[in-house]
C-alpha cells in the first residue's frame, strides 16, 4: 500500500500541494487528473523523491525510497545511433526475455531509437522500467 500523509510542497511562496493525504491499496489502479499547474507532476516527483517535501510518503508502512518506484520522465533522451536492443541490454542481457517483451510492446529492437516515433520511445522507456 502507498500512503501519503499531510504532503506539502512549495515553490518559493507558491504552495502547490497542501496537506494532501491518500491511500492507494495494493493492486488498485488510479488516475490523477487536473488542470495545468494543479500539482500532478509535483505529486509524482514527490513520490519518486525528486523534490523536497514536508509530510510522509510510505510504502508498505515504511518510508518510500527511490528504488521502490518506477518513474518515466515526461521528456526522454536516448543516445543517437543506438539500437533499441543495445539500450535495453544495459538493464537486462537475457535475449529471450527481451524478445518476448519486445513482441508484447511491438518494439523493433534492431532499429535505431532515433527512428522510433515519440510513442515508441515512451514504450521503450516503459519496457526498460519493467526490466
Amino acid at each position: 500500500m502507498l500512503e501519503i500523509n499531510n504532503l506539502n510542497v512549495s515553490y518559493k511562496n507558491n504552495k502547490v500541494l497542501k496537506e494532501l493525504s491518500l491511500k492507494i491499496y495494493t493492486n488498485e489502479v488510479i488516475g490523477v487528473l487536473g488542470k495545468n499547474g494543479a500539482g500532478k507532476s509535483t505529486l509524482f516527483n514527490s513520490i519518486y523523491r525528486n523534490i523536497k517535501f514536508d509530510g510522509e510518503i510510505l510504502i508498505n508502512n515504511r518510508p518510500i525510497e527511490k528504488n521502490d518506484v518506477g518513474f518515466v520522465e515526461a521528456e526522454n533522451y536516448f543516445y543517437p545511433y543506438m539500437l533499441g536492443k543495445e539500450y535495453l541490454n544495459f538493464f537486462n542481457k537475457n535475449d529471450l526475455e527481451l524478445k518476448k517483451m519486445a513482441k508484447i510492446f511491438n518494439i523493433p529492437l534492431n532499429k535505431f531509437i532515433d527512428e522510433y516515433s515519440t510513442g515508441m520511445k515512451k514504450k521503450l522507456q516503459l519496457f526498460q522500467l519493467f526490466l
